[in-house]
């Protein structure tokens, strides 16, 4: 196969979910999350029905997004904790949100901006005696937008 063939492919070739990367802020968290979801742009919709009868349906405001970080807990003191406490003691400290999506050579190919993100809930992991599964806390989080770049 030639090189000018396996450009053409790599150009056309959707890209797999598993090769992605995550910023928050500014950078202190970069990286270590095995799952991400709620990546959603959308609006809410507006129903009318008018005094003849007829029904219309339009786009309104732009929905909120609601992102879920997963992520395997490790022996230290975890930073969402952190930030999550500062939360419920009133102390906002939003941030902005990168997930990035990478193709084979880890290069950025598509990025999700979440505009001042916040924490609104950190679960803790499901425990079961009989099992050996890693441990995970998962972090949900607000935020005021969702913006879509991808790479040229």
């Amino acid at each position: 196969m030639t090189a000018d063939t396996k450009a053409k492919i790599a150009e056309v070739y959707p890209l797999v979910s598993h090769r992605f990367k995550v910023k928050l802020g500014k950078g202190k968290l970069e990286g270590r999350f095995s799952s991400v979801s709620g990546l959603e742009v959308g609006v809410e919709l507006v129903k009318y029905q008018n005094g003849m009868g007829e029904r219309f349906q339009q786009p309104g405001q732009e929905g909120f997004p609601t992102i879920t970080l997963k992520r395997g807990i490790v022996p230290k003191q975890s930073e969402l904790c952190e930030w999550m406490e500062g939360v419920v003691l009133g102390q906002f400290d939003k941030q902005d949100l990168d997930i990035s999506l990478l193709d084979a050579k880890d290069n950025v190919k598509v990025t999700w901006t979440v505009k001042n993100a916040f924490p609104t809930k950190l679960t803790g992991p499901s425990m079961d005696a009989t099992g050996n599964e890693v441990a995970f806390e998962e972090l949900t989080l607000a935020g005021d937008a969702v913006s879509v770049h991808y790479a040229s």
